[in-house]
Formats: structure tokens, C-alpha cells, sequence
């Protein structure tokens, strides 16, 4: 397996579905929206 650093880390920008101002719709899908198989999410209020 190849070792990763952060130096290898890049943005990704999300399109929005919906958007209000109580917050944001975004729809993610694996290898679809993000070129890899998504194990954990974090979020923030």
C-alpha cells in the first residue's frame, strides 16, 4: 500500500442541491462525486 501525507490532500468543491438559509443539501456518491470509496464522514453545524 502506498504511504499518503497531507501534502497529497487536495479540495474537493461539492455542488449544492438545495440551499436556504437554514443550511445546505449536498449529495455525495462513491467514485461518482468523490474518485473513491468514502469511509467516514465528519460534519459541521
Amino acid at each position: 500500500m502506498k504511504k499518503s501525507s497531507v501534502y497529497d490532500c487536495t479540495i474537493i468543491e461539492f455542488d449544492r442541491h438545495h440551499s436556504n438559509r437554514k443550511g445546505n443539501l449536498t449529495v455525495v456518491e462513491n467514485d461518482k462525486t468523490v474518485p473513491f470509496d468514502v469511509k467516514r464522514t465528519y460534519y459541521l453545524l
